[in-house]
């Protein structure tokens, strides 16, 4: 997966954009919570719209994190991103932030 990601202290934030596929998030949070970093942040800021594929792959990466204790929140300020989140029930398995900022400083 070629998504930059950036360090905050203890919480790591991977950046999504509209070119980059979900289907390596799983692999990426495996990396992330083998290295012991267990507060990540997915930005879908730049992700304009999420298949059936990239909500799969967004659970896999939740329950890989959860299994080591690690918590995954959502960064997304795109009506169509969120409705999708909303409809498949995904917004309840996953805390919910307009910026990077504010998932940061919930944790």
């Amino acid at each position: 997966m070629s998504s930059p990601f950036e360090e905050i202290g203890e919480v790591v934030i991977l950046r999504i954009d509209g070119k980059t596929s979900l289907v390596k998030i799983r692999d990426v949070v495996s990396e992330q919570v083998g290295k012991g970093r267990k507060k990540i942040i997915v930005d879908l800021r730049g992700v304009s719209f999420i298949d059936s594929t990239g909500l799969g792959d967004l659970a896999a990466a939740y329950t890989v994190a959860r299994r080591v204790g690690g918590i995954i929140k959502l960064v997304s300020d795109k009506a169509a991103v969120d409705h999708i989140l909303d409809i498949t029930s995904m917004s309840s398995i996953f805390d919910k932030y307009r910026t990077p900022e504010e998932a940061v400083g919930s944790f």
